[in-house]
């Protein structure tokens, strides 16, 4: 029987992390390539920018699922760096900031928010 040690697991998880910030990092590039260069993104940090936004939405709000991060990922650059904590993106922040949500379900708010709405980026 196979066995994958408790660090062999780390190693693993770290380098998929890396992997998906990356892939991340390249969606927002090409399909947000106006917004990215407002913030004065490039290929150069935008990977470090998305790892760090990564970071905040497993730490904070509990996000796992891909699609999740990709979308909290997109609103970092589409809204602001720190919308879920920046009094620019009130009604974002309330949604974020809600305890009775689950993390999906805040994902969701903000994503029908966008969508259905209206509400503007800033």
């Amino acid at each position: 029987m196979l066995r994958i040690r408790e660090s062999q697991y780390r190693v693993l998880e770290a380098y998929q992390r890396r992997r998906f910030a990356k892939e991340t990092a390249e969606h927002l590039l090409r399909d947000f390539p106006e917004k990215c260069g407002k913030l004065g993104l490039d290929a150069g940090n935008v990977v470090a920018f998305t790892e760090k936004g990564l970071d905040r939405a497993r730490n904070l709000y509990e996000l796992i699922c891909s699609d999740d991060l990709r979308f909290f990922a997109e609103c970092t650059v589409m809204l602001h760096p720190e919308f879920d904590l920046n009094d620019n993106v009130p009604w974002a922040c309330t949604i974020m900031s809600d305890d009775s949500l689950t993390g999906s379900e805040k994902i969701a708010q903000i994503d029908e928010s966008l969508l259905f709405e209206g509400t503007e980026p800033l």
